[in-house]
């Protein structure tokens, strides 16, 4: 995970000691700012997010998740990459 990836979040929810914090309904969508060690170490980061439309909000906000107080759900990253690097398909079809 890096800064600038897309997080698709679908019916998620993270368990934090003093709070549950939900994210998709079913779906959302965000964007990583920082990536940072996660409380569980190891691939489970703290991501440090930008987003909008969160808790009835329409404006940009951020916010942290500990991917390693991931509950249930599910989370897709995606990576945007310049346009010269996307074939156009009717080469490779031809």
């Amino acid at each position: 995970i890096k800064r600038g990836d897309i997080l698709q979040f679908k019916s998620c929810f993270f368990k934090y000691p003093t709070m549950t914090m939900t994210y998709g309904a079913p779906d959302h969508t965000a964007i990583v700012l920082d990536v940072q060690e996660g409380s569980q170490g190891g691939l489970l980061k703290n991501l440090k997010i930008i987003q909008q439309n969160m808790g009835g909000v329409k404006t940009v906000g951020e916010a942290e998740i500990d991917l390693g107080r991931l509950k249930g759900g599910d989370i897709k990253i995606f990576r945007p990459v310049e346009k010269d690097w996307v074939v156009d398909l009717m080469e490779v079809l031809m």
